[in-house]
C-alpha cells in the first residue's frame, strides 16, 4: 500500500512525539490500513496474541505470545517505529502490563516510537489514563463510499465485461453512511449481483441490521401529520423549524422536549414529527445505554453518537429520558459515576452537534430533569412543550378519526360523542374504541379508568409549572362567540 505523503492528524501525532495512542473502532482492518498509509516515513509493525510480531514492509513475522514481551521488545524495533495493537485491551487488566507500558514510554517518547492500541471499547486502566492519547476514528465519509462502489462496479465489469452494470449515484450512496466499510461492501456487493445496481434498500436493510446488532437505537417508521389529532400548535412549530433544514442561512434547529402525563401522545408527536420534517426517525430509550462490565456504557453512548453523526440527517426520539439521567447525581455512589460520565457525554455532543439531527426527547416527570445539573440537559433543546389532555375540540377530532379507523362494520351501535370524555387521553379514547367493538360502548367506557383521576395532583402540578415553563402543544380551545357566552349565561341562572 502506498503511503500518503500529505500531514494527516495522525502524522501530527507522531511527529509530537505522543508515545501511546487509544484507537476506538469496529474497523481494525481498515483503521490499521489507513494508519499505515498514513504513516509517512515510519516503520510500521503489528502485535497480536495469534500472530505474534509482524513486521509490514516484509510481511515477516516473529512468534511472541507474550504481551508484556511484546511492549518491551518495542525497543528492539529501530527509532521512528509504529506497532498496532488490536485486542490488546484484553491485557490492561494485568498489573505487569500495566508496569511494563509505564517504564517503556519514556523511552519510546524520546526515539520515535510509538503503541497504537486498537480496540472496540474505550477501557484505558487509571493508571494509565494521563500517558495515553484517544485518537479520534470516524465511519467513511461519502467519498470513501463512492471508491469502495466504484471498485466493486469496476471489479465486476472486469470479471464480465458484458455485464450490465449502472453507474455510482451519488445520492443513493449517501444512504450508506453510518455503516463500516465492510458492511457498505458487502451491501453494495450483494445488491450489484442480484440487481445490476446499487439499491437504496439494500443500504437501508444493511443500515437496520447494524443498528439491531448494536442494541442501541431501533428505526421507526414516521408517521404524517394527520396521524396526530390536535396538537395543532405543536404542527405548526415543527412546519416553520423545517425551514431550519432546508435553509442554509438559518441555524440547525436542535430539537424538543415533549413533557406529559402517560398516553397524551408524546411517542405520536415524535413519529409525526419525522414524517414532517421528512427524516427517518431512529427511537433509543434508557435500558440501551446500560453496560454490564467497566466501560460499556461509555462505549455504546460513544458507538450512539458515531452512528446518528454518520446517518444523519435524522430525527432521534430519546423516550423516556428522565430515566437515563434522573440518577446522575448520585451516580458516583450507585454506578462509580458511569451515570455522570455518559450525562457529560450528552451535554458536550449536544451542545457541539454541526450535523442535522433533531432531537425530540418524551419526559413523563419533569421533576427529575430539572434536579439534574440546573436543568442543563433542558436547556440543550429549543423549546419545552407540555402536552396536555385533549380539549373538548381536540376530543371531537379523537373521536372522528378513530371511528374512521376502527369502525369498518356496523356492529357497534350507539354514538361516541354522547359520552363525557373531558379528561381522558387520546390513548385512553383510543382504548375505549377497540375495546367497543367487542363488547360495545357502553361496557367499554365503563371499563375504562382515566389517569388524570388515579394522578390529578401531579398532573395539575405538572400543568401549572407548564404555564411559566413551557410551551403548550394542544390546539387552542376556540372562544364563545358574543350570544353563545349570554345563551350559556341564561342556562346557568335558569
Amino acid at each position: 500500500m502506498k503511503k500518503e505523503k500529505k500531514t494527516t492528524d495522525f502524522q501530527s501525532y507522531l511527529k509530537a512525539g505522543y508515545p501511546a495512542l487509544w484507537l476506538q473502532t469496529d474497523e481494525e482492518e481498515r483503521a490499521i490500513k489507513t494508519l499505515y498509509a498514513e504513516s509517512g516515513d515510519y516503520a510500521c509493525y503489528s502485535w497480536d496474541i495469534v500472530t505474534g510480531l509482524k513486521e509490514f514492509s516484509t510481511s515477516q513475522t516473529v512468534r511472541l505470545p507474550n504481551p508484556a514481551e511484546a511492549i518491551k521488545g518495542i525497543m528492539t524495533l529501530p527509532a521512528n517505529s509504529v506497532i498496532f495493537l488490536p485486542d490488546f485491551h484484553f491485557f490492561l487488566k494485568s498489573p505487569d502490563i500495566i508496569r511494563t507500558i509505564k517504564n517503556t514510554l519514556p523511552a519510546m517518547k524520546s526515539s520515535g516510537r510509538h503503541l497504537v492500541i486498537i480496540s472496540p471499547l474505550l477501557t484505558i486502566p487509571p493508571e494509565l489514563s494521563k500517558l495515553i492519547t484517544v485518537f479520534d476514528w470516524k465511519l467513511p465519509d461519502t467519498d470513501e463510499l463512492k471508491a469502495i462502489a466504484q471498485g466493486l462496479i469496476d471489479s465486476l465489469k472486469r470479471g464480465n465485461p458484458t455485464a450490465i452494470i449502472a453507474d455510482v449515484n451519488p445520492a443513493i450512496i449517501e444512504k450508506g453512511k453510518g455503516l463500516t466499510a465492510i458492511e457498505f461492501e458487502n451491501a453494495v456487493a450483494r445488491s450489484l449481483v442480484e440487481k445490476g445496481e446499487i439499491s437504496g434498500k439494500f443500504l437501508e436493510d444493511e443500515k437496520l441490521q447494524t443498528i439491531k446488532k448494536q442494541g442501541l437505537m431501533e428505526i421507526y417508521p414516521p408517521e404524517p401529520a394527520d396521524a396526530l389529532q390536535g396538537m395543532e400548535r405543536l404542527k405548526n412549530y415543527i412546519e416553520k423549524r423545517k425551514a431550519g433544514f432546508d435553509n442554509p442561512a438559518l441555524p440547525n434547529p436542535k430539537g424538543i422536549l415533549l413533557v406529559g402525563a402517560p398516553g397524551t401522545g408524546k411517542s405520536l408527536s415524535s413519529k409525526v414529527i419525522a414524517g414532517v420534517l421528512g427524516y427517518p426517525l431512529i427511537k433509543t430509550s434508557p435500558d440501551n445505554f446500560k453496560g454490564g462490565i467497566v466501560g460499556e456504557s461509555e462505549k455504546k453512548t460513544k458507538d450512539f453518537w458515531k452512528t446518528v453523526k454518520a446517518i444523519s440527517p435524522c430525527v432521534v426520539w430519546m423516550d423516556e429520558i428522565e430515566k437515563l439521567f434522573g440518577g446522575v447525581q448520585s451516580s458516583s455512589k450507585t454506578d462509580g459515576g458511569t451515570g455522570s460520565a455518559v450525562f457529560g457525554m450528552f451535554l458536550q455532543e449536544m451542545q457541539e452537534l454541526k450535523e442535522p439531527v433533531y432531537f425530540v426527547a418524551t419526559c413523563n416527570d419533569i421533576n427529575e430533569l430539572l434536579a439534574v445539573s440546573q436543568g442543563a440537559f433542558i436547556r440543550r433543546f429549543d423549546d419545552v412543550f407540555f402536552l396536555d389532555l385533549p380539549t373538548k375540540t381536540e376530543r371531537k377530532q379523537i373521536i372522528k378519526y378513530m371511528t374512521e379507523k376502527y369502525y369498518k362494520t356496523d356492529l357497534v351501535s350507539g354514538n361516541l360523542e354522547d359520552l363525557n370524555l373531558e379528561n381522558w387521553t387520546g390513548a385512553e379514547i383510543e382504548k375505549m374504541v377497540i375495546a367497543s367493538l367487542y363488547e360495545g360502548i357502553e361496557e367499554a367506557y365503563q371499563n375504562i379508568h382515566p389517569i388524570y383521576y388515579q394522578n390529578q395532583e401531579i398532573i395539575d402540578t405538572a400543568r401549572q409549572w407548564a404555564l411559566a415553563n413551557a410551551r403548550p402543544a394542544n390546539t387552542p380551545e376556540p372562544r364563545p362567540t358574543v350570544e353563545e357566552f349570554f345563551n350559556r349565561e341564561r342556562k346557568v341562572q335558569a
